[in-house]
């Protein structure tokens, strides 16, 4: 590995070492197993439930997560080629707004929208146009679920419903 990163890393590896020995050391002082057990303790189940719960909170938007990526892949390989988007290997950060990844709005509206004359307002006109009310919109997320790619997401919100509908 080489450039910055590296170079950063090889400076402030140690600094950052001893900044979480530090920070363990506070959480054990006030009566935690180490730092990331106190950030996890002010949630309001117990620390040890908290990881279980991430990861079934995970689980069932993982399907979504994965095809989202799978969608954004593809449309930064039809724009950028395969060479700088491969296959197998995490999107480039850099193409997906900062260096984290996390403002995918830089690029949503030229390249990711799939609809791209679509809009909120649009689609309350279209169903105001329907005359859609309160008690049908649940029949419109079906119609919608069943349309889309992600039929054990669409299973899961429509399971959702039939526990929650009224008696």
């Amino acid at each position: 590995m080489g450039g910055l990163a590296h170079r950063s890393r090889s400076r402030c590896g140690p600094k950052y070492q001893r900044f979480v020995e530090l920070a363990n050391e506070g959480a054990k002082e006030l009566g935690y197993d180490d730092l990331g057990v106190l950030w996890r303790s002010r949630y309001d189940m117990p620390a040890k439930d908290f990881e279980k719960e991430a990861a079934r909170l995970y689980g069932q938007v993982k399907p979504l997560y994965k095809g989202l990526h799978c969608y954004a892949r593809k449309r930064l390989q039809q724009r950028y080629g395969k060479d700088k988007v491969p296959d197998g290997k995490p999107i480039p950060a850099h193409l997906l707004g900062n260096m984290w990844a996390q403002q995918w709005n830089r690029v949503y509206d030229d390249l990711l929208k799939p609809y791209p004359a679509a809009s909120i307002e649009s689609a309350d006109r279209l169903l105001q146009k329907r005359q859609v009310g309160r008690g049908q919109d649940d029949q419109v997320g079906r119609e919608l679920l069943h349309l889309d790619r992600f039929p054990g997401a669409a299973a899961d919100f429509l399971g959702a419903l039939d526990a929650h509908a009224p008696a």
